[in-house]
């Protein structure tokens, strides 16, 4: 049960995750019938809200309002991409993983690395656990003076210095974190498999992988899209970018990811892996987020 304040209103309702395990586990857990059940909901609350919807919200701790904007075409929401806080910023996917994360950690200072460094996330895990690391990939064009601004600004640090890391090269020690987050990244790496070695690595035994891709649900196995040739950047399907805050032309995917990609973290090493499932309502987690976790084992 949740908590409720004096007028019995529920101001903690409990996350509860199931970890799916492959693409038969989820199709038993989220059959058509129980997809059509949560798809009618989510129609409802975007009609009934008209903007914003009421909930709890993990990064204030409190009872907030998350808001959304309509799809122009009758359909729902992009649920993955919105539902941000009014008072934290902190949107959909991420308030997932962060109540995910401090459910799962046990104690109280522990040491994290987050695979941003200018955004809400880090600012909030930064503020809650000061040794937080994060760091963005610094190329030639990254506006290195104006994100830096930028991250002072969230953080209220003004000596913070943005920090370079290669995902698939970390400077990062060997067993030095006790978890590490990541959002929306891993697809934008051509050498993913090297990346998730990595991250393995700097994790201490026991450490936590937590991490979001886009996710095709209905496909066993990944799509490459683009991978490093002779002459550069081999196009396989046509070219997908997402917006980026250090790349003004946005970031080429090169990986959609299927089922596989849990095949692909136990080969690393990782156990307990899985497609994480903890939608609900009350505190403003609706649709596919394709968040993911993975343990380095003790």
């Amino acid at each position: 049960m949740g908590q409720e304040d004096s007028k019995g209103a529920l101001t903690r309702p409990p996350h509860r995750f199931k970890r799916l395990e492959g693409l038969a586990d989820f199709r038993a857990r989220l059959h058509p019938g129980a997809m059509a059940a949560r798809q009618s909901v989510e129609h409802g609350l975007a009609l009934l809200h008209d903007g914003s919807l009421p909930g709890y919200c993990v990064g204030c701790g409190t009872l907030r309002r998350f808001r959304y904007s309509a799809d122009p075409q009758g359909g729902l929401p992009n649920w993955r991409e919105q539902l941000d806080c009014d008072h934290c910023q902190l949107f959909n996917r991420v308030r997932f993983c962060l109540a995910f994360l401090l459910q799962e950690i046990r104690h109280e200072a522990p040491q994290v690395y987050i695979t941003e460094q200018v955004t809400f996330a880090y600012a909030w895990l930064k503020a809650r656990w000061p040794e937080t690391i994060g760091s963005e990939y610094v190329g030639e064009s990254t506006p290195v003076e104006r994100l830096t601004g930028y991250m002072r600004h969230l953080t209220g640090d003004p000596q913070a210095e943005l920090r370079h890391e290669d995902l698939t090269a970390l400077t990062l020690a060997d067993a030095s974190q006790d978890a590490v987050l990541s959002f929306d990244v891993l697809e934008h790496i051509p050498d993913a498999d090297a990346a998730l070695r990595e991250l393995f690595r700097v994790l201490r035994p026991g450490g936590l992988l937590v991490f979001t891709v886009p996710f095709l649900v209905d496909a066993e196995r990944s799509l490459l899209r683009a991978r490093i040739g002779a002459r550069g950047i081999e196009h396989l399907v046509e070219p997908e970018y997402h917006g980026d805050p250090a790349m003004d032309e946005g970031c080429l995917a090169f990986h959609s990811f299927g089922w596989d990609l849990l095949e692909r973290l136990r080969a690393v090493g990782f156990e307990d892996e899985g497609l994480l499932d903890g939608w609900s309502a009350a505190t403003g987690n609706l649709g596919l987020m394709g968040a993911l976790t993975a343990r380095r084992p003790r």
